[in-house]
């Protein structure tokens, strides 16, 4: 067994439609240490995180986490840390505008 620590998704400015920001790999366990969104635009973004198993779709069932950032807020979702992922699950996320909110996910992949 191999455990690798790495940033997931880095960078990741979240739109206004439901996407795909990491996806777990074949064969492999991974577990979320930090989920952190930051709002750097003028005014305050709704974001909404999921964790969506192998072959589901985003919806209700699946919404784990969901935040109002005032801006230029940062935040770290407690919601999401420790999530234990299998292969193939995926984090998505959503955002109220396509501006003014990025998103960093870092965790351990277990192989």
């Amino acid at each position: 067994m191999a455990v690798t620590a790495k940033v997931l998704a880095q960078g990741q400015i979240i739109p206004n439609t439901d996407t795909t920001v990491y996806t777990s790999p074949t064969s492999v366990t991974t577990i979320i240490d930090k989920a952190t969104a930051a709002n750097y635009g003028n005014v305050a973004r709704i974001i909404t995180i999921s964790i969506v198993p192998a072959g589901g779709v985003v919806g209700d069932a699946y919404y784990i986490a969901k935040r109002t950032l005032a801006a230029k807020e940062t935040y770290i979702f407690p919601e999401v840390v420790g999530q234990i992922m299998s292969a193939g699950d995926y984090v998505s996320a959503i955002a109220d505008s396509n501006t003014g909110v990025n998103f960093r996910l870092s965790g351990r992949e277990i192989t």
